[in-house]
């Protein structure tokens, strides 16, 4: 005696059942309340982009950051308030201006000074801060000086995102 298997794939979770006499009692999970058509799918970050700002992008490769593509720069330096895609979660974002430093040593106001940047916090415990550089021309390049400082063990470029949110 052969017995049937059924497994239900939807974009909730799977669901199965033993066999053909358990399948009248399966339960069918919620779909996903955004459903879109096939053809409306976006397959390229470019058309992705396009569906989020309602116009055509180009894209710029930003390497200092990983994840993140630059939104019609049109060879323009990265500066505060410039919108970034995150190729990873596909959202949109823009940069803040703020560098988040962790110091191996030293004091933040030490660097600060040094690179002509505002403190907008800094925790002296943990060694953590916050650096202001939104009227940086190039962010990237003051960035990269903030990593090479022989006191900061990390840096990274604060970029605000809607992710998480209601759209």
């Amino acid at each position: 005696m052969k017995t049937a298997v059924m497994i239900v794939i939807t974009a909730m979770g799977i669901s199965g059942a033993a066999n053909a006499s358990d399948m009248g009692s399966i339960q069918q999970p919620a779909q996903s309340s955004i459903v879109q058509p096939i053809e409306r799918k976006a397959t390229t970050a470019e058309q992705a982009i396009a569906e989020k700002l309602g116009e055509n992008a180009t894209l710029s490769d930003l390497p200092e950051l990983q994840s993140y593509k630059g939104v019609n720069l049109n060879n323009q330096p990265l500066q505060a308030g410039s919108t970034v895609y995150n190729e990873v979660t596909r959202s949109v974002g823009k940069v803040t201006g703020n560098i988040t430093v962790l110091l191996s040593h030293g004091s933040i106001y030490d660097l600060a000074e040094a690179f002509k940047l505002n403190v907008t916090y800094f925790d002296e415990r943990a060694k953590l801060g916050q650096l202001s550089a939104a009227g940086q021309h190039d962010i990237l390049a003051t960035l990269d000086k903030v990593r090479q400082s022989p006191q900061v063990a990390s840096a990274r470029l604060d970029i605000a995102e809607s992710r998480n949110r209601p759209q």
